[in-house]
């Protein structure tokens, strides 16, 4: 409805080292009297530069048309640098006008063999992804059939990007050990042993 103003967005779901700052377009004023000429002033709330780690927090509410910059740690060792802008309430991403509610949780890559070991395949459950969250175990076999896995069964996702299998014992895959088979030339018979002196 004409002249009703539009919310802003909450600032809690954003990293602490977002970087804000409002629209000047959005800029309200107000006017004051000194001596006989009216002087316009931006209000107190807009044309603000605030967070970014440094000694300005950010506020509870950055007005609607209002910027921030935000990083957030896809992995520990890389991160994802995004725009977002205040819609009516709604933090939506600058470049594709998607919905914005949160970094996502922190993450590994998909597991290979590089990373777990020579000739184990790593298998997540469920439908793949570039990355999995951190907590996320994979399931560990033996590429070549004639091998056994020794060691753990499984390596999780870890904070720091890495996958561990647990207490960071290395699986490992070996020949499965042959089952000793008596001689052919033998065929089955009881052999007689006899001991003693003629």
């Amino acid at each position: 409805w004409p002249g009703c103003p539009l919310s802003g967005c909450l600032t809690k779901s954003l990293p602490s080292s977002s970087n804000c700052t409002t629209n000047p377009a959005n800029t309200t004023t107000r006017s004051t009297q000194t001596g006989n000429s009216n002087v316009t002033q931006p209000s107190n709330s807009q044309n603000l530069t605030v967070g970014g780690g440094g000694s300005t927090p950010l506020p509870a509410e950055i007005p609607h048309l209002g910027k921030c910059t935000i990083t957030c740690n896809v992995t520990p060792l890389t991160t994802q640098t995004d725009t977002l802008l205040c819609s009516n309430g709604t933090w939506q991403t600058d470049k594709d006008g998607k919905e914005w509610s949160a970094c996502p949780p922190l993450s590994c890559p998909q597991p290979t063999t590089q990373m777990v070991g020579a000739g184990i395949i790593p298998k997540v459950s469920g439908s793949p992804t570039e990355v999995v969250p951190v907590g996320t175990s994979a399931t560990l076999s033996c590429k070549n059939s004639s091998h056994v896995l020794m060691g753990p069964a499984t390596v999780t996702c870890q904070q720091t990007g890495v996958w561990n299998p647990p207490d960071n014992q290395k699986p490992l895959c070996q020949n499965k050990p042959e089952v000793e088979k008596p001689p052919s030339h033998l065929g089955g018979d009881e052999i007689a042993v006899t001991t003693g002196t003629a």
